[in-house]
């Protein structure tokens, strides 16, 4: 062997085995990426497999890189994470035609991750979003995003309906959310912790202090990109409703901030407070606007079209917490393909669930099926020091309920 080759082996080998103490000391991928920004970096660490082979026979270093998936699993605890994401990236990509904005605003994969984790407490807390989940997979989506205009087309078929609307505030307040949380954790250099409170006067017992979380920057954030496309359409009655909603669900994160203190003193003792801003749990969010989804208003345009007004002479003006709607929702428990609309037939049900996911409610009525599968899964998995989770392979059975 050449002595340049000898060299770029112990080189290679080195490389290899540091990826261990990396993992170890970042158990996040957000590092692992920003040092390896692509797969081509890995791959010009370890040539081929065959090299890490040959200089590591046992499976250390896979694992250590991989670790049976644990890493992916812990950021993603569930495929409903993904699920969302993958569901709601035709909302983000209507509402943002370039990722641009989205980068400038969340450079660190964080904040999207926080996004998308609070995307999944919307998914849960309202499951009647058949609007987002009946969308085909392959044909209506590639279509979507090949057209390069995705907000045109899908509000065609879902513009005012209430289930939109829902979509639109929990978007709105998601954004205001991950961008806040980016501010206060420090994953954004172009705001920092809110301070504007320091200057107010407290009873004596606690004072202001600690890292209030800059909620004004987010707000503001969250209109620059959300509702700038809408504004220049004055008159625009959908434009209107729109524009309605993302300031709702913006406000469901705003107007419920809430103190947080921690006590100083000897002992445990709580000498003294020191205090700050903080919002409100996601899911407390979720659960607001889920409440404004259930009593959403219907509205008409106003008669000189700069307005909106309720449908009715009996229904309450809408205050800027309301959800609002024009249209009467769909029937998506059938399928309609001028609709997008897969319908329910097929999907996964619970039996004993007596809520939207229950099969009684899901599948309309029309009963369900039980499929008996088999599925690969881990199981049995054991920390081995330093630093790698082992786990075994394991067959399972499963029982599958689906709508008819």
């Amino acid at each position: 062997m050449s002595r340049h080759l000898r060299r770029r082996v112990q080189c290679l080998k080195k490389r290899c085995f540091s990826l261990t103490v990396i993992r170890s000391l970042c158990p996040s991928l957000t590092v692992i990426r920003s040092l390896c920004p692509s797969l081509t970096v890995i791959r010009s660490l370890c040539l081929s497999l065959k090299v890490i082979w040959s200089l590591c026979p046992s499976l250390t270093v896979i694992r250590s890189l991989c670790s049976s998936l644990t890493v992916i699993r812990s950021l993603c605890p569930s495929l409903t994470v993904i699920r969302s994401l993958c569901l709601s990236l035709t909302v983000i990509r209507s509402l943002c035609p370039s990722l641009t904005v989205i980068w400038s605003l969340c450079p660190s994969l964080t904040v999207i991750r926080s996004l998308c984790l609070s995307l999944k407490v919307i998914w849960s807390l309202c499951p009647s979003l058949t609007v987002i989940r009946s969308l085909p997979t392959s044909s209506l989506t590639a279509r979507l995003f090949s057209t390069g205009s995705a907000l045109t087309d899908f509000l065609s078929y879902f513009s005012d309906i209430r289930e939109a609307a829902f979509v639109y505030a929990s978007t709105a307040a998601g954004v205001v959310y991950a961008v806040t949380n980016a501010c206060s954790t420090g994953l954004l250099h172009q705001c920092t912790c809110d301070h504007s409170v320091r200057d107010r006067s407290t009873d004596g017992e606690w004072e202001w202090g600690g890292c209030g979380d800059n909620v004004e920057y987010g707000y503001r954030k969250s209109r620059e990109f959300m509702d700038a496309r809408k504004r220049k359409q004055r008159g625009d009655f959908t434009a209107m409703i729109q524009l309605h909603n993302n300031e709702a669900g913006r406000l469901a994160v705003k107007n419920y901030m809430r103190k947080e203190c921690k006590c100083h003193g000897l002992s445990g003792s709580c000498a003294l407070k020191t205090c700050w801003r903080k919002m409100p749990p996601f899911r407390d969010v979720g659960n607001r606007l889920k409440e404004r989804f259930d009593g959403a208003i219907k509205v008409i345009i106003s008669n000189d079209g700069n307005s909106i007004i309720p449908d009715g002479k009996d229904l309450k003006s809408p205050s800027k917490l309301d959800l609002v709607y024009s249209d009467t929702s769909p029937d998506f428990c059938k399928k309609n393909k001028k609709l997008g609309s897969l319908g329910t037939k097929g999907r996964e049900c619970d039996p004993e669930s007596p809520g939207v996911g229950g099969c009684d409610l899901l599948c309309c009525n029309r009963g369900y099926s039980k499929e008996q599968v088999t599925v690969m899964e881990y199981c049995k998995c054991r920390f081995h020091w330093c630093c790698e989770v082992i786990c075994d392979t394991c067959e399972v059975t499963k029982i599958l309920n689906r709508c008819k």
